[in-house]
């Protein structure tokens, strides 16, 4: 006998009696049984009957207004928030397919997730500090898009004393106010559109606005505008990825606007958290494989210039460890060196599968080269790996302030001098970015030497360059270092060299710098931005610094917390 699911009470009997196999979707339509998705896997409920056109239609008919129901068809959908005591909540949405009435049904998380409960990398929290700009969460439907935005709208709800207001459709996760203000709008029931809740937005006092998604172009204009303003606002968009984000943005925009499109997406954007949800490889869940863009001096550039826009991926492979970012390959590669996906996943997550393969073989040869030598050669008393990280001051500056040509001639000339120096002594490698330059050594002699050099010649490169040059940077070794971007041990205290005021040599540092430990010279911001990558700053004094004028703090680096 076919059970009637034509109340409310009914669809609540259907949802107690799947929730049991914990889907995270169920879909209704006629003539087949409801199916769920379970870990990503669509399966036929077949304890429940299969439903009726009529069934379908009333279900649609009791949840929303008459009119609604009567527009569904011109309005392609109708989103609707369910909650249910000691059930959960949902979020049903209401479409029309080959003329009969369809229905999809989201399981919304009981509670607010967190972002370490998430699995989402620590860069993400780091993104919810911002106070300004724009930061976007991207990828395909039922990806965990909303969730991810929930996780870190809960985060500023704990640590932020701010006014934030949202714009859902509908209302997925309903916040209580903490230590911030938060105030909820629905499209449809607070307010008609996206458009007029933007309008009206800016004369709530806001400090964040969270846009549940942007659809369109009137609502990408208005959220640049928004973010160009002083506040915080966070949005999601469906794109595969960092570099698909971009151009969604600039192509919504007549081409003759690109130029002014592009500066202002570059001016406002702070990052963008691409998302896929795969399985784990015991089969208990999924876990969000997630691509990570920051807003450095060389994402701006490729953003301005179109023709580099497309080197985006390189440059986020390239800053792991420097900025947090990474791409899709490195967060598969990262999950399979866990154990946590299989290879097969891993292969299907990746954008690039051959380049996956071939980090995956250089990543296995690397693991048996530690396993044989490593414990030898630390007996031995051998020689580490050195990695200079150098930032000329003023460079991104230069970009901003007198543009690409004389950025460019600068940038190239003390890249050549760098390079003629790093190669007398033996530079494995020198990357230049547009902070800086990164350079590795095969020991630490030789990275001092290069350094010595570099600042004995100071002169030089000022004549050479016509302009004043003042480099800080930071020396690290202690550490085995394969490569300037893998997550091996002393990757932590190399992220934090990017604030660092100095590089550790004895010339630079002269008599007063303690012997036989890891020391750089920071400033109080430093150490506060140390906090996050579990790096400890000991305060050791003060000294004077060879080629810098006035004291100078010095800290004691090492991986931990701060005492």
């Amino acid at each position: 006998m076919a059970c009637n699911v034509a109340s409310v009470t009914d669809l609540e009997a259907l949802l107690r009696a799947a929730m049991a196999r914990n889907p995270s979707d169920v879909h209704l339509r006629p003539g087949t049984p409801p199916i769920l998705r379970i870990h990503n896997r669509l399966l036929p409920f077949e304890e429940w009957p299969a439903l009726s056109v009529d069934d379908l239609e009333d279900l649609g008919r009791r949840l929303v207004s008459p009119e609604r129901f009567a527009r569904l068809a011109s309005t392609g959908g109708v989103n609707v928030p369910l909650t249910w005591p000691g059930l959960g909540r949902f979020r049903l949405t209401l479409l029309q397919a080959r003329g009969y009435p369809c229905a999809a049904i989201r399981v919304l998380a009981p509670e607010i997730p967190t972002l370490e409960a998430l699995n989402l990398p620590p860069v993400v929290g780091r993104l919810a500090q911002e106070r300004r700009g724009l930061i976007l969460v991207t990828g395909p439907a039922r990806c965990g898009k909303s969730t991810t935005l929930a996780g870190m709208v809960g985060l500023m709800n704990q640590e932020r004393n701010d006014h934030i207001v949202t714009i859902e459709d509908p209302i997925e996760y309903v916040f209580e106010s903490k230590t911030s203000y938060l105030t909820q709008r629905e499209i449809g029931v607070d307010v008609p559109n996206y458009d007029a809740a933007l309008r009206l937005v800016l004369r709530q006092d806001p400090n964040v606005i969270v846009v549940g998604e942007m659809r369109d172009t009137e609502t990408f204009r208005t959220v640049l505008t928004l973010a160009q303003t002083g506040h915080l606002v966070l949005s999601t968009l469906h794109t595969g990825g960092a570099v698909d984000t971009v151009n969604r943005i600039i192509s919504a925009f007549p081409h003759a606007r690109e130029t002014s499109t592009r500066a202002q997406l570059a001016h406002v954007l702070k990052g963008v958290i691409g998302q896929r949800l795969i399985e784990r490889a015991d089969g208990s869940g999924l876990l969000p494989a997630t691509e990570i863009l920051v807003m450095t001096g060389s994402v701006f550039r490729a953003i301005m210039e179109p023709g580099l826009t497309s080197t985006i991926p390189t440059i986020m492979s390239r800053s792991r460890d420097l900025f947090g970012m990474q791409t899709f390959d490195q967060c598969a590669l990262d999950f399979f060196l866990r154990g946590l996906i299989t290879e097969q996943t891993a292969l299907r997550t990746a954008n690039s599968p051959m380049d996956f393969e071939v980090a995956l073989r250089r990543a296995r040869q690397e693991a048996r080269f530690e396993d044989v030598t490593g414990q030898d050669a630390r007996a031995a008393g051998a020689r580490m790996e050195a990695i200079v990280v150098l930032e000329v001051v003023g460079m991104t500056d230069l970009l901003v302030t007198q543009g690409d040509q004389v950025f460019r001639k600068f940038s190239e000339r003390i890249a050549n001098q760098l390079s003629k120096i790093a190669k007398e002594f033996r530079a494995r490698a020198i990357e230049r970015h547009l902070d800086g330059f990164l350079m590795t050594f095969p020991n630490v002699d030789w990275a001092v030497l290069t350094i010595r050099s570099i600042f004995n010649r100071l002169s030089e490169f000022n004549e050479l360059s016509e302009m004043e040059v003042a480099f800080r940077g930071a020396l690290h070794y202690g550490s085995t270092w394969v490569d300037p971007h893998s997550n091996r041990v002393g990757a932590a205290v190399h992220k934090a060299f990017r604030v660092c005021a100095a590089i550790g040599t004895p010339d630079v540092w002269g008599p007063g710098r303690p012997k036989e430990k890891n020391v750089v010279v920071a400033t109080e911001e430093t150490r506060e931005m140390l906090l996050p990558y579990n790096v400890s700053a000991k305060p050791l004094g003060a000294i004077p610094l060879k080629g810098f004028d006035g004291l100078h703090p010095i800290y004691e680096l090492a991986v931990g917390p701060t005492v």
